[in-house]
């Protein structure tokens, strides 16, 4: 009865008729066909790619029959849009679960040891041994000081401070024997300079978020970019990928730099305000302070 149809017709006539088993079955294999073969065919997927595609888009193919109307496009067109369209929307899927992948197979820290140095030496970890020495002649002398009554004290009370994010529970049992004062007081000091600049330490986290992300798209552009001139693709793809990689690379690089310019979320003011020192009296003095180490510390080794 429809087989001299065209298949336009014959899904109009599948949509009044829906008791016609075959003809469904005959509609069904035409769009499996569709969604697997012309993706390939125009080089959006590759064959691998485009048996997921009809695999997650089966479910749907009962929709796409009883939905269809007839305005003028010919349902053999219709299906090649959907199946074009379905196809691009699958690679942005797989190309964002790559970078994905790419981000978690970069830790934090390590996202941050390719964020501020050029060369390669071994990660850190933040739990390996303390290994601080107190019997070097600086030491000896920045431990006196610290036992004489005078400005010096606060002005390493006020650094101890700025550096509050990074300590942990051995950085601060030792700068509280260092200092010869109680370590439950020093924890309770570090943790109100936190708690005073959570709103700076929760830009920053975002921003470093944001700078994660970019550097993980720039790592998975650069590959993308490097496979598409080796297997010579055409030009307009290489060119995309390449102002892509541009794009990411600057704001990796402005989100980098603005970190870099903010080393302590806790400020002068915040230390001075723990402190009841006036941020003035900080500032001048850790800038004392800066001088004095800078002319002692040795950075050669």
């Amino acid at each position: 009865m429809y087989t001299e149809q065209t298949l336009t017709q014959k899904v109009l006539y599948l949509q009044t008729h829906p008791e016609a088993y075959r003809l469904r079955r005959e509609l069904y294999e035409f769009c499996e066909l569709t969604i697997y073969t012309y993706p390939v065919k125009v080089h959006v997927l590759t064959r691998d790619d485009a048996g997921e595609l009809l695999i997650l888009v089966y479910p749907r193919i009962e929709n796409l029959l009883l939905n269809f109307t007839d305005q003028g496009i010919p349902f053999e067109v219709y299906m090649k849009r959907i199946s074009y369209l379905q196809a691009v929307s699958f690679k942005k899927v797989r190309r964002k679960e790559r970078r994905r992948f790419v981000c978690d197979m970069y830790p934090p820290e390590e996202i941050d040891y390719f964020t501020h140095n050029d060369c390669c030496r071994s990660i850190t970890n933040n739990t390996e041994e303390l290994t601080w020495e107190t019997d070097t002649p600086i030491a000896q002398e920045i431990h006196d000081k610290v036992r004489t009554p005078g400005p010096f004290r606060n002005r390493i009370l006020h650094l101890i401070l700025l550096c509050g994010e990074l300590l942990r529970a051995p950085h601060i049992s030792f700068l509280a024997q260092y200092l010869a004062m109680d370590e439950l007081v020093l924890a309770e000091m570090i943790t109100h300079a936190i708690r005073l600049s959570e709103k700076r330490i929760t830009i920053s986290e975002k921003k470093k978020r944001i700078r994660d992300t970019h550097f993980s798209e720039k790592q998975f552009l650069e590959r993308e970019y490097l496979f598409l001139n080796k297997i010579d693709t055409y030009s307009a793809g290489v060119k995309e990928v390449e102002r892509k990689l541009q794009c990411t690379t600057h704001y990796w690089k402005t989100m980098k730099n603005q970190i870099a310019r903010r080393p302590s979320n806790i400020t002068h003011a915040v230390a001075g305000e723990i402190t009841k020192t006036p941020k003035g009296t900080v500032d001048s003095g850790l800038q004392a302070l800066y001088r004095y180490l800078n002319d002692r510390v040795d950075d050669s080794a």
